[in-house]
């Protein structure tokens, strides 16, 4: 069997490698097309046994070194995504998702990568297709997986998973088993593994054609204004006048292109379109509404640092030094490690020279849809809001004290 080719972006590839049987067919493929541009980043989220990961890691680092790509390891918090999940109420696959491509982007961000490859294949696009259909998920999502959305890249979108199990046969390839994909109680899951046995060869081909129709029309359809930057802005009154499909594109849109959200997210994102104020969270996004528009903005994940990282830089946030008389002056050496910045999650809260303040009550008081805040062991020692309009504040323990200089900028 011919070995497939791979339509490749430029620069330098960092593939999202699981050692799964699709990732690992990815990266033999580009062992021979490309090898001295990729590096092979294994993603552990702690969510399953030490033992099991433990065994990926060492078989996916061979299978690495076998093949001539660089392997690094990046790790979630042991029982983090499962905290979320208990929190954020959208179960532990969406969280575990979320923090992956988290990680995936910081580590392609601080080193120097241009593109994430991602494994997803023929199937997964059918499987998507249908969980989507049966999840009642609005029409314009059933476009499916893309391709390219920002600096994510799948190149083996059109190949069968047939292909792939062949070839890693005739290449002696031994890939490695998750047991979360045995467990029924994930929708995906559920449909790999009773559904999609049931179909024919020419039926998952009839989903992936739905899914090229749905891209294809949605391609051609009327779009609305929408300027994109860190903040990504939607006109409200345009908005509100569009048809239901062109909202829910917007929607996606605004989300990050963003296929997978639910009816509930689209309905509660158009109720509070139609009333103009307030704001609310929706997969690792905030959306602020007024009279005049409609922002999303991604929510910064922890970013754990020390000063010697000043100059820091994650997702179009970027935190500077700077001889600007109004910047912030924060005495490192005096903080207890680990220092965070981070957004802001509800009941939070801190010590200014006033009293204490709650971070919503100090965004609502400068009316800034958006803040982000520095802490440490003791608690949340500066607030910066002035790239949104507001001022930036800094906790009663630090006043007076010399230190570094620092101002938080967002990309324009």
């Amino acid at each position: 069997m011919q070995i497939p080719t791979l339509d490749l972006p430029f620069g330098r590839l960092l593939v999202a490698f699981s050692g799964g049987s699709d990732s690992l067919f990815l990266l033999s493929l580009l062992s021979k097309a490309a090898p001295e541009r990729c590096l092979a980043l294994y993603v552990d989220h702690g969510i399953r046994e030490r033992d099991e990961i433990d065994r990926e890691i060492a078989l996916n680092r061979d299978n690495s070194r076998r093949l001539g790509i660089p392997f690094d390891v990046v790790k979630v918090d042991d029982g983090l995504i499962r905290e979320k999940a208990k929190r954020g109420g959208e179960g532990i696959e969406a969280e575990a998702r979320r923090a992956r491509y988290d990680l995936l982007e910081r580590y392609r961000s601080e080193n120097g990568f241009d593109y994430i490859l991602t494994a997803h294949h023929a199937l997964d696009q059918a499987e998507t297709v249908l969980m989507r259909i049966l999840s009642s998920s609005p029409f314009y999502s059933w476009g499916g997986i893309k391709r390219r959305i920002g600096r994510v890249y799948r190149p083996i979108l059109d190949i069968r998973k047939r292909v792939i199990e062949e070839h890693l046969e005739r290449e002696g390839l031994t890939f490695s088993l998750d047991s979360t994909n045995c467990d029924d109680s994930y929708l995906r899951n559920k449909i790999r593994n009773k559904i999609i046995p049931l179909l024919k060869e020419s039926e998952i081909d009839l989903l992936s054609s739905i899914a090229a129709n749905v891209q294809c029309y949605r391609e051609k359809m009327e779009s609305l204004p929408i300027e994109h930057s860190f903040f990504s802005v939607l006109p409200r009154k345009a908005f509100l006048s569009a048809p239901l499909p062109i909202k829910e594109c917007a929607i996606g849109e605004i989300m990050g292109g963003e296929n997978r959200i639910s009816r509930d997210i689209f309905s509660q994102i158009i109720k509070r379109a139609e009333e103009g104020k307030g704001r609310m969270e929706a997969m690792g996004r905030w959306i602020y509404f007024s009279e005049e528009k409609i922002a999303s903005f991604p929510s910064l994940p922890a970013f754990f640092f020390s000063p010697l990282s000043i100059p820091f830089s994650l997702g179009g946030v970027s935190l500077n030094r700077s001889d600007d008389d109004s910047a912030l002056e924060i005495d490192f050496a005096s903080l207890s490690y680990p220092i965070v910045l981070r957004s802001p999650l509800p009941g939070d809260r801190m010590h200014l020279k006033d009293g204490w303040k709650r971070i919503s009550e100090l965004e609502r008081d400068m009316r800034v849809p958006y803040s982000f805040v520095l802490e440490d062991r003791s608690g949340i020692v500066a607030f910066f809001s002035r790239f949104a309009g507001g001022r930036d504040r800094i906790a009663k323990e630090m006043r007076g004290r010399s230190g570094a200089k620092v101002v938080l900028e967002v990309a324009k």
